[in-house]
């Protein structure tokens, strides 16, 4: 009776996580980028999805009024006019999670054709709900 007691506690044992697993959501990890960390897909209405669609888009003057506050619009046009206009749009990217720092959030991506670069975006959320894009920095 005893030996089947103990046989009865070791499949409970050894099967009770299993219910868990198979309950759980098919939530799955993307890999882990050296240079940006945690891939991700980027939720809709994410930070980490409005930057993936700024890098996904034509540089042109809309999308220059639509990510840049008007504050900042001549001075990020004229230090990032010719980086932005040779490489926007990025058509194969990789999204890393974004990193909340006070007000400011940090979004690191990683560019990975036509050459691979690296680098981050700084976004600050502006008190009308829209995002507003503070610098960009690229590695090669």
């Amino acid at each position: 009776m005893h030996r089947v007691k103990i046989l009865w506690m070791l499949t409970v044992v050894l099967t009770l996580p299993l219910l868990f697993v198979a309950g759980a959501s098919t939530a799955y990890l993307l890999p882990i980028n050296s240079d940006i960390g945690q891939v991700i897909e980027g939720e809709s209405g994410t930070i980490e999805s409005y930057a993936k669609e700024a890098l996904t888009t034509a540089y042109t003057p809309e999308w220059v009024e639509r990510y840049i506050p008007p504050s900042l619009m001549q001075g990020f046009v004229h230090t990032y006019d010719t980086l932005l206009a040779s490489m926007l749009p990025v058509s194969t990217l990789q999204m890393g999670r974004a990193i909340h720092r006070t007000h400011l959030w940090e979004v690191p991506f990683a560019i990975i054709e036509p050459a691979y670069r690296w680098g981050s975006m700084v976004w600050m959320d502006q008190s009308d709900g829209r995002w507003a894009l503070l610098s960009i920095s690229i590695s090669e």
